[in-house]
């Protein structure tokens, strides 16, 4: 089975095939659908905060899902950024890695008020195992509620609800 690598960056190497070589968009989606690529975790769907995701554990670190593990554990997902995620992790999981949430950190990077000094942690996107359960909707841009089912209402694709629309200072 041939297999396309996916660097993050143009070119891509392709086992097989000169690795100074590189393909177009529509290149690389004409080699999708005729082999078995296996591309990285950025094609994995993007993920929020709210949505749980499991993790492999062993000795009390978050390791590869590829690698040896004792057990997996679920986490939430509080925030997000361009590499990773923030997750919550309960009192009850002693983790070693874990920081405890402040103001300073929940208002940088967005985080909840109930997870205000509570444990968390930050991995990259490719040492989730799986995602266990995907939250449908999105959180209110101003008063951060989340609204089931909801779609963006502004161009950046972001909500901002009823009640924030009709009383901007709520």
């Amino acid at each position: 089975m041939l297999r396309l690598i996916n660097t993050g960056q143009n070119p891509i190497v392709w086992h097989g095939i000169d690795p100074s070589a590189s393909f177009s968009d529509e290149d690389i989606k004409k080699l999708q659908a005729e082999f078995d690529i296996i591309f990285s975790h950025h094609d994995m769907t993007k993920l929020k905060p709210g949505d749980r995701v499991d993790c492999r554990v062993k000795a009390s670190t978050i390791v590869s899902p590829y690698k040896n593990y004792d057990e997996v554990k679920t986490f939430e997902i509080v925030a997000k950024d361009t590499h990773g995620y923030y997750l919550y992790v309960p009192h009850y999981y002693s983790l070693k890695g874990t920081a405890v949430a402040n103001r300073y950190q929940c208002k940088a990077l967005g985080i909840d008020k109930k997870f205000l000094d509570e444990n968390i942690i930050y991995i990259q996107e490719n040492m989730i195992c799986s995602v266990h359960e995907k939250m449908d909707g999105l959180n209110c841009k101003i008063c951060r509620e989340f609204f089931r089912y909801a779609q963006a209402n502004q161009g950046d694709g972001t909500l901002i609800c009823y009640s924030c629309r009709q009383n901007p200072y709520r």
